[in-house]
């Protein structure tokens, strides 16, 4: 009788340690590993409104527009290192580096461009004291909502989030105080929401255009979802067509799905060949049969497809 039963909880623990691994999508190709795709330090990407990726190489100063099926398609030279971009709907890219954000057009023309702490310095709010007395700092995030720009900004140890207008004018810090590790801290926005992947805190925590923290959802442990594992996670964020939330994780690593509300929709994939606490810049096609993770260890980008 003994033998039966455990049998019986051997059979149940492999079919919940399946059921718990299972993902929409498998890995499945590398982009950016060419001689002409490569970048010497890729910092970050973006997808633009074709479905190309848009590749910072910081170490470069350019960005690399690089096709689905890994051809350059234009090269976009840049007069300050590109840290983290985001392309808006209108077809412009907002590119942020060390004290400064631009806007580029669809042939990476420079139309816009701004500076956070000359901007912020004008206005009546007071620059935080991480970022006092700094000559440069690092952008670690930009986002978009409306006519919102948003940009995450780093000095040593903490971080601070931006409010900018559409031509990168009146510059306001909005979120102050954020910590995170390892140089991390990424953020995206929908309809008015700053979503700020919180990676000291193993939340994503929610936020109104004026900074107002208004929800936070997560958790860390290795239980039925098994999502927010490790030291510091989650790392990056972001939207996909379908208005769900995607969330990348270092330390497994891997990706989730969730609803703007912070229900959990299910396990996207796990990436092989990626190691260490680092961004992991996450971004999905739009039908979503494809999701695509920074590999920053190597510079390339893992690709993940949908299964079936």
């Amino acid at each position: 009788m003994k033998k039966i039963w455990l049998i019986i909880l051997v059979g149940t623990v492999a079919s919940f340690a399946k059921g718990a691994l299972e993902s929409s999508h498998v890995q499945n190709g590398i982009l950016g590993d060419t001689k002409e795709t490569q970048a010497v330090r890729l910092s970050s990407f973006c997808l633009d409104l074709d479905g190309n990726i848009l590749a910072c190489d910081e170490k470069s100063s350019c960005i690399r527009v690089i096709s689905p099926d890994n051809k350059l398609l234009a090269l976009w030279k840049l007069d300050f290192a590109p840290q983290a971009i985001e392309q808006r709907d209108d077809g412009v890219t907002i590119v942020a580096g060390p004290d400064i954000v631009a806007l580029l057009d669809k042939q990476g023309k420079t139309i816009a461009s701004g500076g956070l702490k000359e901007e912020a310095s004008r206005s009546r709010w007071q620059l935080p004291k991480s970022l006092q007395n700094k000559k440069n700092y690092a952008s670690t995030a930009v986002a978009w909502s409306g006519d919102d720009i948003f940009v995450c900004a780093r000095a040593n140890t903490g971080y601070t989030a931006y409010r900018l207008d559409k031509d990168l004018k009146a510059a306001k810090p909005i979120i102050t105080g954020l910590r995170g590790c390892c140089g991390q801290m990424d953020l995206t926005a929908k309809d008015g929401t700053i979503y700020v992947a919180a990676n000291c805190r193993f939340e994503v925590r929610k936020f109104d255009r004026d900074g107002k923290m208004i929800g936070k959802f997560g958790k860390k442990g290795r239980g039925k979802d098994d999502y927010f594992v490790g030291c510091c996670e989650p790392k990056n964020v972001c939207f996909g067509a379908d208005g769900s939330l995607y969330v990348s994780e270092s330390d497994q690593p891997s990706i989730h799905r969730f609803s703007p509300d912070g229900t959990f929709l299910g396990r996207v994939g796990m990436v092989e060949g990626i190691r260490g606490c680092v961004r992991v810049t996450v971004d999905v096609s739009k039908d979503g049969s494809r999701v695509y993770m920074l590999d920053p260890g190597k510079n390339v980008i893992r690709v993940l497809e949908r299964k079936g």
